[in-house]
């Protein structure tokens, strides 16, 4: 009886240690969190925050949501006030006028 509690805690132990990196990943990182469905508001290339491009996306209810970080890597080449744009939670990939593409690289390198 006690071989199976311990193991029971063990396991526990383990799964509770994975569901928080996990948790704790999304949460550090809020750009992979960060689900968006809108059309794209306003763009600005140079900002004052360390040169990082900085999008506004107006949602379906009218709510401007504040897209900018180390890790987005799109040009002007890609995206433009107007367009739709759609980035689920959890995903590095943007949907933008229906092209889906990498919008955030993988460790804030480009």
């Amino acid at each position: 009886m006690n071989k199976y509690k311990v193991l029971f805690f063990i396991s526990f132990l383990v799964l509770s240690s994975v569901m928080h990196t996990v948790s704790n990943r999304i949460k550090k990182d809020k750009l992979l969190g960060l689900e968006i469905i809108g059309v794209v508001h306003e763009i600005q290339w140079v900002t004052r925050n360390h040169n990082l491009p900085h999008f506004v996306i107006k949602s379906k209810d009218s709510k401007l949501i504040d897209f900018q970080g180390h890790r987005i890597d799109l040009n002007e080449n890609q995206i433009k006030v107007g367009d739709s744009f759609i980035k689920l939670a959890g995903s590095d990939k943007c949907d933008i006028n229906n092209v889906e593409v990498i919008c955030l690289n993988k460790e804030g390198n480009k």
